[in-house]
C-alpha cells in the first residue's frame, strides 16, 4: 500500500527514490517511491509517494531524510 506525504516545504535538495524518509520519534519509515513535482502556483513543494516500511527493517546503508510533521 502507498502513502503520500506532502512537503510544505524543504530545505537543501530533494531526496531520491529509494531513500527513506523518518519523523525523528518514527517507528515507520517511508521509502520514497515517486516524487511528483508541483505545477506552478501550488502551495507545496513536493509530494513523496510512499510504501510504509518499520525502521527494524531499513538497510544499514539507507539514506534517511528527516520528516516534521505539520500542525494541524
Amino acid at each position: 500500500m502507498t502513502v503520500t506525504l506532502t512537503a510544505l516545504e524543504w530545505d537543501g535538495d530533494l531526496p531520491m527514490p529509494g531513500q527513506y524518509l523518518k519523523a525523528a520519534r518514527g517507528r515507520t519509515a517511508f521509502m520514497i517511491l515517486d516524487i511528483r513535482k508541483p505545477s506552478a502556483g501550488a502551495k507545496y513543494v513536493a509530494r513523496f509517494v510512499c510504501e510504509r516500511e518499520p525502521v527494524a527493517a531499513l538497510p544499514a546503508d539507507a539514506v534517511v531524510y528527516h520528516w516534521e510533521w505539520a500542525r494541524r
